[in-house]
This record gives structure tokens, C-alpha cells and sequence, in this order.
């Protein structure tokens, strides 16, 4: 089910602090800087979104937040 890479639901060791290392240098303060053009890209495109069709909002929500994870996650 993929959820051996679950950081919180690993057992502390290697490979844990591996994941943390890898997630501390994607989100520090300085790291996200850098999302946040596309983050506000995609905030814009889900507010358009609401404006046209509000009671698709879970559809709007849930699009704006899953765009983001592969831009995240490299």
C-alpha cells in the first residue's frame, strides 16, 4: 500500500533519519521560498475554481492540494 516511506509510522534508525533529513531540506524556511509561486498559482486556480462552481469545492480542494505533491516531492 506504500506506506513503508510514511515517516511517521517508520521505527527510528537509518532509514528514518534519511526521510527526515530528505523532508527538513524540502521544508525549511528557505526551501518552501521557492514553492511559493506555484503554491500561489494553484491557490489562485482553486479560488477561479470556487467562484465558477462552489459546491465542487471537496473537487477544487482536493485538486489543489494532490497538483502540488510531485512538484514537492523531487
Amino acid at each position: 500500500m506504500g506506506w513503508e516511506h510514511n515517516v511517521a509510522l517508520m521505527r527510528y534508525g537509518e532509514d528514518w533519519l534519511y526521510h527526515r533529513k530528505i523532508a527538513h531540506q524540502s521544508f525549511r524556511k528557505e526551501a518552501v521560498k521557492n514553492y511559493y509561486s506555484v503554491l500561489l498559482e494553484k491557490v489562485h486556480a482553486m479560488l477561479d475554481g470556487l467562484l465558477k462552481n462552489p459546491e465542487k469545492f471537496d473537487q477544487h480542494n482536493r485538486m489543489c492540494v494532490t497538483s502540488n505533491i510531485p512538484r514537492f516531492s523531487v
